[in-house]
């Protein structure tokens, strides 16, 4: 929440399409979303988000599964993502599923602070 923290992920995504949106629930509660966009030949997908307390359940998985069907009936020639570029279980995670880095972009900050003219 640090990294543009008035960010609005899930409407602006759930509003653009509803029928790519995906969610998981265990037992009636949402411990996961993804949501895919689809830009003519190109689609994306992401936030991917899984609740701390249910990670490594194989979640994730689950919801690309429907991810990629949805890229294959738009007839997408390009998929990408974002991800942390930093975390072989990410990377692993997307490779299983036919993504490999190709562009790694940093995501640089720094502190603004007035000059003593």
């Amino acid at each position: 929440m640090e990294f543009y923290p008035d960010r609005d992920y899930v409407r602006t995504r759930y509003v653009a399409d509803p029928s790519a949106a995906f969610g998981a629930e265990v037992e009636g509660e949402l411990v996961g979303s993804n949501f895919a966009a689809n830009w003519g030949s190109v689609g994306v997908f992401g936030p991917l988000t899984i609740r701390p307390d249910y990670w490594d359940r194989g979640i994730a998985k689950r919801l690309l599964e429907p991810t990629m069907e949805i890229f294959e009936k738009w007839g997408t020639k390009h998929a990408g993502l974002f991800t942390f570029a930093h975390s072989p279980k990410h990377i692993g995670l997307y490779q299983k599923f036919g993504f490999w880095p190709r562009f790694l972009t940093a995501v640089m900050s720094m502190d603004l602070r007035p000059r003593n003219v």
